[in-house]
């Protein structure tokens, strides 16, 4: 689709280029019920968009989902993930249904452009018919496959550069488990110090562990800060409770685990077993 978009606005503004006489389009005087356009998006490249994705992607489109549907039968009744997708460090929800999936994303990806909105609706309302799945179901909408954990300030030891890395989303030289990770500097190509890594995480953890016991206690009524440690309850007459939720904390401790288990980092691992053994709640 992107390539096919560039040739079009090259030939757009060869034809609109200096000594070319421009095309005079009919104006219609009625309201328009097409999305509003982007600032500097051609008309023409406008137009072929749309109907390149109404026409040509939307049949192309059909084959590839029913070639998916013939060759690997997923099911969304099912309970228990597929092996046919990947299991990366930030992976959390249960996927069984690839033809669904390809659908979700390409759709995703699509809805980016702005000038093509009503185009990829219809073109996400017909795939999801073919496969039978609800438009407007909860399965049908998109979610980012991948959580995030950003480590700041990344050093190398190489050149000095400094940058923020992602360790759930940023490639690794190895991500399928067979040797020990590295991930590299973008300026000099050079390792990072993987074990440095993971006493930053390990760090990372304490300072989290160390927030969540010495957080402080919001009313749930009118959102004020216990300032006091006697009152059972608010003077509004509301209950306190944790500022940062439970449920919060343990999906920021299941990404370290996730984290742990995927790069080998024993450390780390043994470290999260360790809170979770004695905090029982947690699990």
């Amino acid at each position: 689709y992107i390539v096919a978009v560039y040739h079009s606005m090259k030939e757009e503004m060869r034809r609109n280029s200096p000594g070319n006489t421009p095309i005079k389009r009919r104006v219609n005087s009625q309201i328009s019920q097409e999305p509003t356009v982007e600032a500097g998006a051609m008309p023409g490249m406008i137009t072929f968009s749309q109907e390149y994705v109404a026409n040509e992607l939307t049949q192309s489109f059909f084959t590839i989902t029913q070639k998916i549907q013939k060759k690997v039968s997923g099911s969304r009744r099912t309970t228990e993930p597929s092996e046919m997708f990947p299991a990366l460090p930030g992976s959390y929800l249960m996927f069984n249904n690839p033809a669904l999936e390809f659908i979700k994303c390409v759709c995703q990806v699509l809805s980016l452009d702005t000038n093509i909105t009503n185009q990829v609706s219809k073109l996400k309302r017909d795939l999801l018919r073919l496969i039978e799945v609800g438009e407007f179901s909860e399965e049908a909408q998109f979610r980012d496959p991948c959580r995030s954990y950003i480590l700041p300030e990344v050093i190398c030891r190489n050149c000095n550069f400094c940058r923020d890395l992602d360790l759930c989303k940023d490639p690794a030289l190895s991500q399928d488990g067979s040797i020990l990770p590295n991930w590299m500097c973008s300026n000099c190509q050079a390792r990072y110090d993987s074990d440095a890594i993971e006493m930053a995480l390990v760090e990372a953890l304490q300072k989290k562990l160390m927030a969540f016991t010495l957080q402080d206690l919001v009313c749930q009524k009118c959102k004020g800060i216990k300032d006091t440690h006697m009152p059972v309850y608010c003077s509004c007459a509301g209950d306190f409770d944790l500022l940062l939720p439970i449920k919060t904390f343990v999906e920021h401790l299941k990404i370290f685990q996730s984290i742990a288990q995927h790069y080998k980092m024993a450390y780390l691992l043994e470290t999260i077993k360790w809170l979770l053994q004695m905090n029982p709640q947690f699990l």
